[in-house]
């Protein structure tokens, strides 16, 4: 499940940045662990030295990328 991928991404240590593709086509990255939070049905995201921030519903992340690594889709399939 993307939800369970995301947070085991977040708790790793050390922790390595990550991008999470949303079926937007929007990449959202993930520098920091502080500055992400998983709620029930999304992850809540926000940006550094801003007020911007977004939720990503995780029917719509399209699939989880950490450096040259590829994680599955939520259709389990590798995303190339």
């Amino acid at each position: 499940m993307i939800r369970r991928e995301i947070e085991e991404l977040l708790l790793q240590h050390p922790f390595e940045p990550f991008f999470i593709d949303a079926t937007s086509g929007e990449r959202y990255e993930v520098r920091n662990p502080a500055l992400a939070a998983l709620l029930k049905s999304a992850v809540f995201i926000a940006f550094p030295n801003s007020d911007r921030r977004v939720i990503v519903p995780f029917l719509h992340v399209a699939s989880v990328d950490i450096l040259n690594r590829r994680h599955r889709s939520p259709s389990g399939k590798r995303k190339r």
